[in-house]
């Protein structure tokens, strides 16, 4: 029954999808918990091994599965590596169909006379911050006979110590837990490196394999080879630990289960996994009253049992929330439904979600701030032009998380650590351990009116002016005007949000000021920029230059309407002609299609970022940017960046 109704939803999304990306996303719920499958070729099957985003660095982790005692692989190549002990003649299961929603990865595939179905879910949880929290991804596995009669089945899942540490020359130790509920493992290197990263991975993180106990489940810790072997020769394992901890690439540990499933002609319920990436302290930042650790916040109440206990609830509030994100984007086109599937789970994946602790020693549930990596770019906290890009995404699935986002940039510029009087690019330019630098003026105009756009943003979709009421400054500092046509609209965009968070305070003769200002500005700057009948990258360089001006999408998210519909019409791919004429940058290309008022030029822009989406010439994470003659990759790999793909649903 669970079967049926599941392939019911499956067909529903899977009509909509017409985007197979070269990277399938299989666990991706935290800035360290990001695994990929390759797939850069359209007949390329489910037989290799995963990879982190940076696409360097293996992630060890086999499905292999016996029906009627005849072995298959089903993720990974442990059998085409080789080296099996005993030897398997065991056989890659086909995949006949992939589906990429915005919260699950799922392969079908069929494996002699079963048809299978996996599913890698990263919960997407908007109304519970606990759950959205916890850096766990689902991996449920069911089956249905392809001629109506019992088989015997048999499945098995492992991950290798290569998830714990970047170097395979480290050292790691683990241990198996056993409960009347579930059975864990649990690795970590050592010895224990305190908040420390290498090659964008963790080096402080335990890394767990759970599953759910009960009948016919085994497991095992031990070498690779002997593990795999042993299951695609006897179907089970042997409830044993290997303890002779060593480094990952020493006889390659692996920590695995078995699920004996028995005779059947389909799976009753799915059988359950789980993986996570857990750190127990997440950040440490400087503030005006000295360093604060953060840590997770789902410490405040939810653990690993409670995790897998939820297992069919969680799967079912998925499946609804992709109907219902999938639905609405699919108003505006099949393409754009493929967008935003891809970026969901990205735009989450960059986050971590904290609390403080309090004076009594005591995690404190209500003290709650977020703090985004820059991945795929760089090692900054909360880079202020990557959290404006992400904000639809954000504004459309929760808009209270963009309080706790801007908080910590707002509560940093109003310490006396912070003496400038624009807003701040960042936190710091490192991550997990947050190094405070001196800004430069460059970009000053940018990250101010980006700030002002954003807490505007949250004070509107939420209802909540706290932060504009305790953080407001009637300034005009860093919006400054440029002559670059599209950063001086930005700056104008910004004076009239001024207006309106003056208003909403109460600041009338604040408001009269900065509206009559926004408004002579915007005058002139229409005559400068359109001069030529279409916008010029900068004031002066004539008919020849042109940008894209997505930096007008405030003016449509707010509903000013500040800007002549004739100045919008038509702007082509590449982001800059002065600057980047040969450079596209996806998140720019989707706020720009947010302000056309065509939907010709609107589906034209999405079309141009779904084509490169779907470029399988590269293994890469859904990169933010990239050339525009070939598509090859530029940067912003894996990028939260690009929760600008909600653009469209936001103006919602």
């Amino acid at each position: 029954m669970f079967f049926a109704s599941f392939l019911a939803s499956l067909l529903l999304l899977a009509q909509c999808q017409s985007l197979v990306p070269p990277s399938l996303p299989l666990a991706q719920s935290s800035p360290y918990l990001q695994a990929f499958l390759p797939h850069t070729s359209s007949t390329e099957g489910s037989n290799n091994w995963p990879s982190f985003w940076t696409a360097n660095h293996t992630l060890g982790w086999s499905g292999l599965l016996r029906v009627d005692n005849v072995p298959y692989e089903w993720l990974g190549r442990a059998v085409e590596d080789g080296g099996l002990v005993p030897s398997s003649n065991a056989t890659a299961a086909t995949l006949k169909d992939i589906t990429v929603t915005p919260t699950r990865t799922i392969l079908t595939l069929t494996a002699g006379a079963m048809d299978i179905n996996v599913t890698f879910l990263s919960p997407i949880e908007p109304s519970d911050l606990v759950l959205q929290s916890f850096p766990f991804t689902y991996i449920y596995f069911e089956a249905s006979s392809t001629d109506g009669k019992s088989h015997s089945l048999q499945v098995y899942q492992d991950i290798s110590g290569e998830w714990a540490s970047s170097n395979t020359s480290n050292v790691v130790q683990w241990n198996t837990t056993t409960g009347n509920s579930i059975i864990y493992h649990e690795a970590q290197r050592s010895p224990y490196q305190y908040m420390t990263e290498e090659n964008d991975m963790a080096e402080d993180a335990a890394i767990y394999h759970v599953t759910t106990s009960g009948s016919g489940v085994t497991y095992q810790t031990g070498q690779d080879i002997l593990l795999r072997g042993y299951f695609l020769n006897n179907g089970s394992l042997n409830n044993t630990q290997d303890n002779n901890y060593r480094a990952i690439s020493n006889d390659w540990p692996v920590f695995a289960y078995c699920t004996d499933l028995g005779s059947i002609s389909s799976t009753s319920s799915p059988v359950v996994w789980g993986i996570g990436v857990v750190r127990k302290q997440d950040i440490i930042y400087l503030t005006g009253s000295g360093n604060q650790t953060r840590q997770p916040y789902f410490l405040t109440k939810y653990d690993m049992s409670t995790f897998m206990g939820d297992a069919s609830a969680a799967l079912q509030r998925a499946i609804t929330l992709d109907n219902t994100i999938v639905s609405a984007a699919s108003e505006i086109s099949s393409n754009y439904a493929d967008l935003v599937s891809l970026a969901t789970r990205q735009v989450m994946a960059g986050m971590e979600i904290t609390v403080g602790t309090g004076s009594d020693g005591q995690l404190n549930a209500s003290d709650i701030l977020i703090f985004m990596k820059d991945i795929g770019n760089s090692q900054r906290t909360n880079p202020v032009e990557v959290l404006y890009a992400a904000f639809p995404a954000i504004l459309y699935l929760n808009a209270t998380w963009a309080g706790y986002l801007l908080r910590p940039l707002m509560e940093f510029e109003e310490s006396a650590l912070y003496a400038e009087s624009f807003a701040a690019p960042d936190l710091g330019n490192a991550f997990p351990v947050v190094v405070n630098e001196n800004p430069s003026v460059f970009g000053a105009m940018e990250n101010t009116g980006d700030m002002l756009i954003m807490a505007w943003a949250h004070a509107t979709f939420t209802g909540d002016g706290s932060l504009i009421s305790q953080y407001y400054t009637p300034t005009s500092d860093g919006l400054d005007f440029a002559n670059m046509t599209n950063l001086a609209i930005k700056g104008i965009l910004a004076i009239r949000t001024m207006a309106e968070i003056s208003k909403t305070l109460g600041a009338t003769s604040d408001y009269n000021s900065y509206s009559a200002n926004a408004s002579s500005m915007v005058a002139q700057w229409q005559n400068l920029a359109g001069s030529t009948g279409h916008l010029t990258s900068t004031y002066s360089s004539g008919s020849s230059s042109w940008g894209l001006m997505y930096n007008l999408y405030p003016d449509k998210l707010f509903g000013f309407n500040f800007v002549n519909e004739s100045v919008t019409g038509s702007y082509g791919l590449p982001f800059d002609s002065s600057n980047d004429a040969t450079t596209a940058k996806s998140q720019w290309t989707l706020f720009t299609a947010g302000t056309v008022t065509d939907s010709s030029t609107r589906d034209s822009l999405v079309s141009m970022v779904h084509a490169s989406a779907a470029n399988l010439a590269n293994f890469a994470v859904f990169p933010t940017t990239y050339s525009i003659s070939d598509g090859s990759i530029e940067g912003g790999q894996a990028s939260p960046a690009q929760g600008a793909m909600f653009a469209l649903l936001a103006l919602k």
